[in-house]
């Protein structure tokens, strides 16, 4: 090492006086000073002790390392490859809940739809009934006696309260003798009936085997009955 200096510095030396003597540039002074630096700084591979070599490593300490190495990566492979395994089996899981739901839905659909069906005929009728019950409301109709035959003995008759506020319609058909329907106030049919006078006045139709009329008066709070009477037994 110590030659390889001295024969460095030997070389600058010479160099430094051909630059004097202007035999070379400054430049080319400069290039070859750092030339003969730098192999001064790199020494021979050969030249190097044993002790300043690269480090070797045992083969031997190298293989646990390379083994655990090869462990690691085998348990993160089977690792990646279970995660794989469980996404897919997720994934085909939650396609089948899903196609399940969408089944489930689908009849709810179709059983919502069909009582709605229903719920709208319902509600037609009801609005049916609904107008019905306002056209009746707005003119209203009782039933006071309705027989398909009587028989009216003699000397007897039928008698009924007639509602306030009410016109009253009469349809009286096929007596086989001749009958009066009268409309009586209640003063003058309580007279009538404990007089048992058979002509006893009041409003009506007298002398009747079929007739058909309304009679209108008993609209307002007047109290009238409607009276049927015949001078001899009668079938009607």
């Amino acid at each position: 090492m110590d030659r390889d200096k001295s024969s460095t510095q030997a070389a600058i030396e010479a160099l430094t006086r051909r630059r004097d003597a202007g035999e070379i540039t400054e430049a080319a002074f400069d290039r070859e000073v750092a030339k003969l630096l730098s192999l001064d700084r790199v020494p021979a591979f050969a030249n190097l002790e044993p002790s300043r070599q690269a480090p070797t490593v045992d083969r031997r300490r190298r293989w646990p390392i390379e083994r655990a190495l090869m462990v690691v990566a085998w348990v993160t492979a089977a690792i990646l490859a279970g995660g794989l395994i469980t996404t897919a089996s997720d994934d085909q899981s939650y396609r089948h809940t899903a196609a399940a739901r969408q089944s489930e839905l689908t009849d709810q659909v179709a059983s919502l739809q069909s009582d709605n069906g229903s719920l709208n005929t319902r509600l037609n009728t009801l609005t049916a009934t609904n107008q019905d019950l306002q056209t009746k409301a707005r003119s209203p109709s009782v039933t006071l006696w309705q027989v398909s035959s009587a028989t009216l003995p003699f000397n007897s008759f039928y008698a009924v309260a007639i509602p306030d506020g009410f016109q009253v319609a009469v349809n009286l058909t096929s007596a086989t003798t001749a009958l009066d329907v009268r409309f009586m106030r209640a003063v003058p049919f309580i007279q009538w009936y404990n007089g048992g006078n058979s002509s006893g006045g009041g409003e009506g139709w007298y002398g009747q085997t079929a007739f058909n009329g309304t009679f209108t008066k008993a609209t307002g709070c007047a109290d009238y009955f409607l009276v049927i009477n015949g001078r001899t037994s009668s079938t009607f």
